[in-house]
C-alpha cells in the first residue's frame, strides 16, 4: 500500500478544511475546537501490539472527546495498515501521521506534541497498553482541581516473557516521589512515560530547543526532568498500564557500543539542562561523584570505551573518596583483572555488604529487645 508523504504538507491542513485526503491516508485535524486531552502514540514495527494499545485508549471512560494522534514511523511490517484501519473506523478521534522516512522516537514524539491540541497530554507507545479505563479521568480530575500541580503519574505493571510484575514502582523500583521532585529527577527517571498526564501549557519554545538534540538517546528522561522543574508532580498508586519488554524494546536491544552511548547521553542531557538553568548548578555539582561512578560502572557493564571509565576513576581518586568496588573496576579496565574475576569480586563485595547489613539489623533488634526487657524489669 502506498504511503503518503505528509512531512511537507502539515501546514496545508491548517489552511484547508478540517479534513483532507492525501493518497491513501485520511488525516483529521480538529482546528477550531480546543480538545481537553490529546493522547500521543508513537509506533514502529508494532504490528503485534498496536491494536491492543489503541483499544486501551479508546476504552477510556470520559465525559468529553479524546484526541488520539498516531506517529507511525515508516514501519517495515503491517503497523501502518493496522493504524490506517483504526483511523478509518474512528475518523473523528484518530489522526494518523505516517512519516515518509524513519525519523526516530524523539523527533516523532516532538512532532506529535506540536500537532496536539489538547489542554492535557498523555503518552502510550505502540507496544504498551493501558489497563485502567479511568486512568485519564483520575489524572485530569486531579489536575483540574489542583492548579499548582502540572503532572500526574501512576504505578504500572511490567510484562516480560509472559510474566507480569505488578505495581513495579512500589514493589521493585520504589521511586514514588511527589511534590517538588527536581532533585530526585536529576538523578533518575521517576515517572514512566506511559503513565503520565500533564498540562500542555508547561511546554514552551525552550522545551523544544532542549529536546531537539541529536545527542539525546531517549525521550522520557529529559522530558520528565524538564517537567519536574516547571511544576509540582502527583503520584497515584493505582497501576493503570502495562510496560511491555520484548526483543525489539529499546531498553532490551543494546549492543555494548549503543549501551555506553545511551549511558553517556543521560549525563549529557543533565549537563545541557543545567546549562539552560544555571541556578541549579550547585545541584549538578553534588552529582559529580555519582556521575563519575556511573561512567566507570557503565564502562565495565557494557565492556566498551574503557578510556572514559579510566578518566572517571582518575577524577574520583583525585577529588573524592573511592570505594573498593571502584578500585576493582579500575583494575579490570586497566587490564590487570579479567572480566569474570572482576565480576566474582564485585558479587562477593555485594554479598559481604548484605551480610553486614543483616548483622547490623540483628544487633539493633537485639539491643532494642534488651533495652525493652531491662526497662520492664526495673519497672
Amino acid at each position: 500500500m502506498k504511503r503518503a508523504d505528509n512531512s511537507y504538507r502539515l501546514m496545508d491542513c491548517f489552511l484547508k478544511p478540517n479534513s483532507f485526503k492525501v493518497d491513501t491516508i485520511n488525516i483529521h485535524f480538529v482546528l477550531f475546537i480546543r480538545m481537553k486531552i490529546s493522547v500521543l502514540v508513537v509506533t514502529y514495527n508494532h504490528e503485534n501490539f498496536i491494536g491492543k494499545c489503541l483499544d486501551s485508549i479508546l476504552n477510556q471512560v470520559l465525559s468529553y472527546p479524546i484526541e488520539i494522534i498516531i506517529g507511525e514511523d515508516h514501519s517495515t511490517d503491517r503497523t501502518f495498515e493496522i493504524c490506517e484501519l483504526y483511523q478509518q473506523k474512528f475518523p473523528e478521534t484518530i489522526q494518523l501521521i505516517s512519516n515518509v522516512k524513519n525519523i526516530g522516537l524523539i523527533q516523532n514524539q516532538l512532532n506529535l506534541i506540536k500537532i496536539a491540541s489538547g489542554d492535557y497530554l498523555a503518552f502510550c507507545e505502540g507496544d504498551d497498553f493501558w489497563t485502567d479505563r479511568l486512568k485519564l479521568k483520575k489524572q485530569i480530575d486531579f489536575l483540574d482541581n489542583n492548579v499548582d500541580y502540572g503532572l500526574v503519574y501512576t504505578d504500572y505493571d511490567v510484562l516480560y516473557k509472559n510474566k507480569i510484575t505488578h505495581k513495579y514502582k512500589q514493589n521493585v523500583n520504589k521511586l514514588t516521589f511527589e511534590g517538588d521532585i527536581l532533585t530526585e529527577s536529576i538523578y533518575t527517571l521517576i515517572p514512566m512515560t506511559l503513565t503520565i498526564c500533564f498540562r500542555r501549557s508547561i511546554l514552551d519554545n525552550l522545551f523544544f530547543k532542549y529536546m531537539d538534540d541529536l545527542y539525546f538517546k531517549t525521550f522520557d528522561f529529559p522530558m520528565c526532568l524538564w517537567l519536574s522543574n516547571k511544576a509540582k508532580i502527583k503520584f497515584i498508586p493505582d497501576s493503570t498500564a502495562v510496560f511491555r519488554v520484548h526483543s525489539e524494546s529499546i531498553t532490551n536491544s543494546f549492543n555494548p557500543e549503543q549501551g555506553f552511548a545511551f549511558a553517556m547521553s543521560h549525563i549529557y542531557m543533565r549537563r545541557k539542562f543545567i546549562s539552560m538553568y544555571p541556578e541549579h548548578r550547585a545541584l549538578f555539582e553534588k552529582m559529580y561523584p555519582s556521575l563519575a561512578k556511573e561512567i566507570l560502572y557503565n564502562a565495565y557493564v557494557f565492556k566498551y570505551n574503557k578510556k572514559y571509565g579510566l578518566l572517571a576513576y582518575k577524577f574520583l581518586k583525585k577529588n573524592f573518596t573511592i570505594s573498593l568496588q571502584d578500585i576493582i573496576i579500575f583494575n579490570y579496565l586497566n587490564g590487570d583483572l579479567g572480566y569474570y574475576f572482576c565480576k566474582i569480586l564485585l558479587k562477593l563485595i555485594k554479598l559481604i555488604k548484605r551480610i553486614k547489613k543483616m548483622m547490623t539489623l540483628k544487633t539493633e533488634s537485639h539491643i532494642e529487645f534488651l533495652t525493652h526487657y531491662s526497662t520492664r524489669k526495673w519497672l
